[in-house]
């Protein structure tokens, strides 16, 4: 999911609206295809990037060489992607436009009954004369309201033949009787399962054909909705575009916001004793996080991305795409169900985001299986292992990662048989070493035999916990990530996407500090402590902290005032005088 920027052409002109009309000097996107086209040193750019992609996702295994399969993704992945549409509303209205459209169109591509191919085809870049198929409804949405047809968005604008199919698509989706919408991007509403009575969040809302959805679903109960959409974006200029593309729907159950996804406010929050009581705060049914993300799945539609990809786009937002989800859950109700989804391939942005989610939810999170849901949808399962990439180099663990050279790779990038909290070793460490200068003072004035002086080191041991701490928490709390859902360009000829779906089971835990939190994980490791008084240790802690800091702050406030009237009692003296 990119987000672009307005840019100022040549001669400091802005793009403008007539810029965008038939013979008003065409897309910006057009003409930079056109250059990359003709330009045989940008195409010999695009190969090398596309060895080093194939390489990279060859090593993912997200699909398998022996039968074909990877072949046949990366052949399709060079096709156009075909343009799709969902018919909007819901009940007989949109049952008779989709009458409408199948009465109008049907017949207007594929060869007649005599073989004749007439205007339905036209003759691609290798010189061969392509007939094209009848639209289709996609097998999977309900009812047959979503479309495809067997043409790109740029051919449709390009040939002749089919402009009476491409003045449809535009003046039906201008009055808001259809939705321009990449077909894989109206599965996450759909497994959202909204009902009209939910609150609703979606986090990153922009250009909104997703939040259409979602007021559709709301309003399509009897009667009007009690529930509420808010769409969120972190840019008010795709706020605008949120707007103009949400207004077709005439709704009042949509507020629009604009705020980092990550850092989206807890409305209703109060403070108690300096510390945060959420217990009155706002909490959403429903929860779309739809992230930004390096949009890899995209290529069919962006085939720029071939020449420009490389592992750092994933890299650099997988910590953002964390704390998005994190934060959604968080304002997620109990019993409620977020939906996670990206625009990309690369089990960074997706499987890690998930298990590292599942991770710091401490069992409030429970990863759904929803393959019974949209039964003709075909997707792969998750995967439960994945390759970690640097800049130049492949890493095991956390441990090998040069962190002068890949500052953005963290634990979390690594699958759950890699996976060790680093806090948790440091602490280790930090126990291991005092432990080993105790037992040397012990032992400084005894006669011992070299080979008994030959222990493991302390950064074994320290290594040794932390996988043990991570294993354990592995074997309490599963990550099922086999549940989460791939969807591969070749399958059902659409563009790349992955979807995961959680309900909240229990309230996200508190936050407790790193060290005390390494030192509880570490202390039921050994069973040395009962991890609830542990816990009840930590909070009273934290308490007395909290309330030394707000005494603090009372001193602090109180000075200030003080100071404040002594020099406005002095001012009025000498004003006196």
């Amino acid at each position: 999911m990119g987000r672009n920027s307005n840019k100022r052409r040549k001669g400091g002109q802005r793009t403008q609206k007539r810029d965008f009309k038939k013979g008003g000097g065409g897309r910006e996107g057009e003409a930079k295809r056109r250059r990359y086209d003709a330009d045989p040193a940008q195409r010999a750019a695009s190969a090398q990037a596309s060895e080093a992609f194939i390489e990279y996702y060859k090593a993912q295994n997200i699909v398998g060489e022996a039968d074909g399969e990877w072949d046949a993704l990366v052949a399709c992945m060079k096709t156009p992607l075909p343009a799709s549409f969902r018919i909007n509303g819901s009940g007989q209205f949109a049952a008779g436009v989709k009458a409408g459209f199948e009465r109008r169109f049907s017949g207007l591509m594929g060869a007649s009954a005599d073989g004749d191919e007439g205007t339905n085809s036209y003759t691609d870049d290798a010189g061969e004369r392509v007939v094209v198929p009848p639209p289709r409804a996609l097998p999977w949405y309900p009812g047959g309201l979503a479309w495809q047809v067997n043409l790109s968005r740029h051919q449709l604008r390009r040939l002749p033949q089919f402009a009476e199919l491409h003045e449809y698509i535009k003046r039906e989706n201008e009055v808001g009787t259809i939705t321009r919408q990449e077909a894989v991007s109206m599965i996450p509403p759909l497994l959202l399962d909204v009902q009209p009575h939910h609150n609703v969040l979606d986090m990153c809302a922009a250009p909104g054909s997703k939040t259409f959805q979602l007021l559709e679903k709301l309003h399509a109960g009897e009667g009007e909705p009690t529930g509420i959409v808010v769409a969120n974006d972190v840019n008010v200029q795709r706020c605008h575009l949120l707007i103009h593309q949400t207004k077709r729907v005439n709704s009042a159950n949509l507020l629009v916001t604009q705020h980092e996804a990550q850092s989206f406010p807890m409305v209703g929050r109060r403070w108690v004793e300096g510390r945060p009581d959420d217990s009155e705060a706002v909490r959403f049914d429903r929860v779309l996080c739809d992230v930004p993300c390096s949009g890899d799945g995209t290529i069919r539609k962006a085939p720029d991305i071939w020449r420009k990809w490389n592992v750092a786009s994933a890299n650099g937002l997988h910590r953002l795409q964390t704390r998005i989800a994190q934060r959604g859950a968080r304002l997620l109700r109990v019993g409620g169900r977020l939906v996670y989804s990206t625009c990309s391939l690369n089990p960074i942005e997706n499987e890690a985001v998930v298990a590292e989610l599942l991770r710091s939810s401490k069992g409030a999170l429970k990863l759904l299986d929803v393959s019974a849901e949209l039964p003709e949808l075909r997707r792969n399962p998750g995967v439960g292992e994945w390759r970690v990439k640097g800049r130049d180099r492949w890493y095991g663990t956390l441990a090998d990662v040069d962190h002068d050279r890949d500052r953005m790779v963290s634990a979390s990038f690594f699958p759950p048989k890699d996976y060790y909290d680093p806090d948790v070793y440091d602490e280790a460490l930090a126990q291991a070493k005092a432990a080993a200068e105790e037992e040397a003072k012990e032992k400084a004035e005894e006669a011992e035999d070299q080979a008994q002086q030959q222990k493991r080191s302390p950064e074994d041991i320290a290594m040794e916990t932390a996988r043990a701490v991570a294993a354990r928490q592995h074997a309490e709390l599963p990550l099922p990530l086999e549940r989460c859902m791939r969807l591969l360009p070749h399958h059902q000829d659409t563009g790349g996407f992955f979807v995961a779906v959680m309900e909240k089971v229990a309230e996200w835990p508190k936050d407790v500090r790193r060290k005390i939190g390494a030192k509880q994980a570490i202390a039921a490791l050994r069973g040395e402590a009962d991890p609830a008084e542990l816990a009840r240790v930590a909070a009273e802690e934290e308490r007395r902290q909290a309330k030394e800091s707000a005494e603090k702050d009372a001193r602090i406030a109180a000075k200030r005032k003080a100071e404040e009237e002594e020099a406005a009692a002095a001012a009025a003296a000498e004003g006196g005088a």
